[in-house]
């Protein structure tokens, strides 16, 4: 077993990666696994939540690779208008391609500037969510948004900043 830049203890095995998100590779392969399972157990409550939560809790080169800090601020304005501005699934859809379009300009920045991740991304990540029963797996899935987002509290005024400039700029 190893542990992955999420936290989560995974298998040590061979595999792909995806391109920019450090992760172990069986903690992607859970990932996707995990989205599996979750259109499985109800297409309908399959929300984009888990995306959001994925690529914030795997944070690793974002120092290195603009395309990672531009994936943490734009899941992190999508976790903040989800759980603090009531925005719904589907208007995030909507919303979360703009993110960058949107915000930088309106705020007059060039770029995404380097978050410091959290020492702790919380306790619920794709290995602990793979592992539980079906009868746990919904509503942890539900709480994995509100876990993420708490373990992020240091960076909450300044992506409160760009969630608003978002949503008033739309």
């Amino acid at each position: 077993m190893e542990r992955c830049g999420c936290g989560g203890l995974v298998p040590v095995e061979g595999g792909p990666r995806h391109p920019y998100m450090e992760s172990a590779p069986a903690c992607w392969r859970l990932y996707g696994e995990l989205t599996i399972r979750l259109l499985a157990l109800s297409p309908a409550a399959a929300q984009p939540s888990h995306v959001d939560c994925f690529a914030t809790q795997h944070t690793g080169g974002a120092d290195n690779d603009r395309r990672q800090r531009s994936s943490i601020a734009v899941h992190l304005v999508a976790l903040c208008a989800r759980i603090e501005r009531g925005i719904t699934a589907v208007q995030l859809q909507r919303l979360r391609p703009r993110v960058s379009a949107t915000v930088l300009p309106t705020l007059g920045m060039d770029d995404w500037p380097l978050l410091t991740p959290p020492d702790d991304y919380g306790e619920l990540t794709v290995a602990v969510l793979w592992n539980l029963p079906d009868d746990e797996f919904g509503p942890s899935l539900a709480d994995w948004p509100g876990c993420v987002w708490s373990a992020w509290q240091h960076q909450h005024a300044t992506v409160r900043v760009w969630t608003d400039a978002l949503l008033e700029a739309l």
